[in-house]
């Protein structure tokens, strides 16, 4: 049963894509390569929850900018924003 504070209850898919990021941020990856990580894992994190539940478009964004942020490599924007 989910209460009613969404963010908090799912809060947990963003901290798995953070720390997904933040191990691959060591390696030098070309953007073929990011763009195959990202479309992999941390894209699929998130997609059993969203096919059952609504997640709230906050978290999404968030978690889109994330995204975003990793492929086209703004490292210490993303670091410190999230």
């Amino acid at each position: 049963m989910i209460g009613r504070s969404k963010k908090a209850i799912f809060a947990y898919l963003k901290d798995r894509i953070w720390k997904k990021c933040q191990s691959w941020s060591a390696c030098s990856l070309s953007h073929a390569g990011k763009e195959v990580l990202i479309k992999s894992m941390a894209q699929a994190i998130p997609s059993y929850c969203m096919g059952a539940f609504l997640i709230p478009t906050s978290l999404c964004v968030k978690m889109e900018r994330m995204m975003n942020s990793f492929y086209w490599g703004f490292k210490e924007k993303w670091q410190t924003q999230y």
